[in-house]
């Protein structure tokens, strides 16, 4: 027992320092293990006591687990930042990014992935601590659960004791029955390993969690790296070392690539595994399989990492492979030509690399040729084969014929002059049809057939609101707003005719306008900005109403910019013969018995509607006019938009507006002085002028 924990002070030590300084373990063998062990026979009993606690056992580090490979994989690597820097932009098809092959294996396992597995091996040799159950059926029936002592044996009721220290489980069953037929003979024996002894173990090196495991004695090398977080992209995977009394090498990518399964390898108390910084690598990037940075060894050439990489893609160039490598200090590229893909392996497959190559497999051209393309009203569009003597009938045949609707007098040929360019070819397909006259394409020439909307559109109108089949109509372009009314089926019965609101997008005189009269307001607006300095006679609240309702119109012109409502009278049949265009929206509200009343009234509202009822009946409604009423400007807007300043007669959906008066006050001080020194002067010019006339 001392001598076991005089090892567990010194290998963790060593983890924490000797390794972190570079000491190689490659030369270590079982007899070195006594050297260690006495290497630190004076170290405090206190620090294995921090280490020897709760078995990782029964603990899961899954969240620790994923928080290290998060940060792992946040950021470039040194040796992935080298490779995909902007030097080796000419060697990167596609912008590919190079990553470490290999280390992906580490990521979506948990610790409890690792330890809650029924790990067996029928070739682990039972030891000290390990349980075994056995039961038995037949002449007796009993199962026991019995655990290994420290002599190596167990004791089966009824039987004795059976030696099982070394021995497989088969073995061990072998054993046991022998000692219970000595005793039973109509009976059946059945053998299993139940819960084995724990082991304490050490991991170090380039892992994510490096320290001293408690781990089953199942546990094989491989699945410790797994509990121990995986290695790092700084740690190799090409050789890692299992330092026991026989010394052990793995290597991650006999797993990775060719599932190799490492046979007969078992860890015992007090055994390192150890994984190294890594190795030497080089890049390979292009059309190969698996593109990446990859980890050699002494020996490996040009044709292993190939293999490693997969292997070339079909449409890569295979008489063509370019490597950058160092030459005196400098990078130098290397062209690398064969005849064929096996001649390129063959005279260059045992090329040696060295530490920082990169090796590029280019793409052969990728541009397609021999081909039409058709599309348009036709049945089945798309590409197809081009052959010398292709004509348009063919290949309009091969595309299952035109649509119907399809426009046969005006059939586009786009045919290719270079990189931006095409030339256009009108094409009568009807001629070509009916008087069997033959247009022959080239290669990559690109025909469009037209339908009858592309080239004579139909307009598509909205109209919702109180009607009977609300929605979009597509209509042919001319037909009016009446057509229109009589298709969705008329008004329904609570449709306020008199508020129907036809909105049509601006056209570009319009908008020009608009835009003109926007521009006038902002000039207005930094008027009177102006006018708000000191000098001006206006008082405060006169300046601040006048920006505030400059400010109001402006808005509302802003928000007619993109629409434009056109006033009409559904009523009348010669406003609704107006032709509908393309995007025009119809909304018919439904019946309004209201009233509005906005403006400087003492408390504007929405009234409802009485018949016969006179202006003077709102306004008292709503306390009346307030001294700053423009009573001359008043006017109602008519629900049909309509602007109508003769107000004596009041409709449902009116709304009466009240505009305010803007008033100037006149400060009659400095006036009356300025009058009096203009009299003054005056008077003195006058007794001058008087004066000359005298002399």
């Amino acid at each position: 027992m001392i001598k076991r924990i005089i090892l567990s002070v010194s290998l963790l030590f060593l983890s924490m320092s000797i390794f972190a300084d570079g000491i190689d373990l490659s030369n270590l063998k079982g007899v070195d293990l006594s050297t260690l062990k006495n290497m630190m026979q004076n170290q405090n009993q206190q620090q294995l006591n921090s280490y020897n606690g709760d078995s990782l056992i029964n603990s899961d580090t899954s969240n620790m687990m994923v928080y290290y490979q998060g940060v792992q994989n946040m950021f470039q690597t040194a040796i992935e930042s080298t490779y995909n820097t902007n030097n080796y932009n000419f060697l990167l098809p596609d912008s590919q990014r190079l990553e470490q092959f290999g280390y992906d294996i580490f990521e979506h396992v948990t610790a409890s992935d690792i330890v809650t597995r029924n790990y067996t091996n029928e070739n682990y040799s039972i030891a000290p601590g390990d349980r075994i159950i056995i039961s038995i059926t037949g002449e007796l029936v009993k199962q026991a659960k019995v655990r290994v002592d420290n002599n190596g044996k167990i004791f089966i009721p009824d039987v004795g004791d059976v030696v099982v220290w070394g021995r497989t489980i088969k073995e061990a069953e072998k054993a046991i029955r022998k000692a219970v037929f000595k005793k039973y003979t109509n009976v059946k024996i059945d053998v299993s390993l139940g819960a084995l002894h724990n082991i304490q173990v050490y991991v170090i090196g380039e892992v994510s969690r490096p320290g001293i495991y408690n781990v089953s004695a199942m546990m094989s090398p491989i699945q410790l790296i797994y509990l121990a977080g995986g290695i790092k992209k700084t740690g190799t995977l090409r050789n890692i070392k299992l330092v026991s009394d026989i010394r052990y090498n793995f290597d991650f990518y006999k797993l990775i690539l060719y599932g190799y399964r490492y046979k007969g390898i078992y860890l015992h108390s007090g055994d390192i595994v150890y994984v190294p910084p890594v190795g030497k690598t080089v890049a390979i990037a292009g059309a190969v399989k698996s593109p990446g940075i990859y980890e050699f060894k002494r020996g490996e050439t040009l044709k292993d990492v190939i293999k490693y990489a997969g292997g070339e893609l079909p449409f890569a160039d295979k008489e063509h492979i370019q490597i950058v490598t160092i030459k005196k200090k400098k990078k130098i590229t290397k062209d690398l030509f064969a005849n064929s893909y096996a001649s390129l392996i063959k005279k260059y497959g045992r090329l040696k690399l060295i530490d920082g190559d990169f090796i590029s497999v280019p793409v052969m051209d990728n541009t397609i040729y021999d081909y039409v393309k058709i599309d348009g009203a036709v049945r089945l569009p798309g590409r197809y084969a081009y052959k010398d003597g292709l004509d348009l009938k063919t290949l309009l045949d091969l595309a299952g014929g035109v649509k119907r609707g399809a426009n046969l007098k005006n059939v586009f040929v786009y045919r290719y002059i270079d990189g931006a360019r095409d030339s256009i070819i009108h094409v009568r397909l009807d001629s070509i049809l009916k008087d069997k006259i033959n247009f022959t394409l080239d290669d990559w020439d690109s025909v469009h057939v037209f339908s009858e909307n592309e080239i004579n559109p139909s307009d598509s109108v909205y109209i919702y609101g109180a009607v009977k089949y609300p929605g979009i109509y597509v209509l042919k372009h001319g037909e009016s707003l009446k057509h229109l009314f009589e298709v969705c089926g008329g008004f329904n019965n609570n449709a306020f005719k008199e508020g129907v609101v036809f909105t049509r997008r601006l056209n570009s005189l319009n908008r020009a306008r608009t835009d003109m009269l926007i521009t006038m307001n902002q000039k207005l607006l930094a008027t009177e900005a102006i006018l708000s300095n000191d000098n001006s006679s206006l008082d405060d609240k006169s300046k601040s109403d006048l920006i505030q309702y400059r400010n109001d119109l402006l808005k509302i012109i802003q928000g007619a910019k993109e629409r434009n409502r056109i006033i009409l009278n559904v009523n009348d049949s010669s406003d609704i013969n107006i032709d509908i265009a393309n995007g025009d929206s119809i909304y018919v509200p439904e019946k309004n018995n209201t009233v509005q009343v906005i403006g400087a009234v003492y408390n504007p509202a929405i009234l409802m509607y009485r018949d016969g009822k006179s202006l003077r009946y709102y306004l008292d409604k709503v306390g009346g006019f307030k001294e700053n009423a423009d009573r001359k400007g008043m006017y109602v807007l008519r629900a049909s938009g309509i602007v109508d300043k003769n107000t004596r007669k009041i409709y449902p959906g009116d709304a009466i507006v009240v505009p305010e008066r803007f008033i100037q006050k006149t400060d009659w001080g400095p006036i009356l002085r300025d009058v009096a020194t203009i009299i003054s002067q005056l008077a003195v010019a006058v007794v001058s002028v008087y004066s000359i006339v005298k002399k």
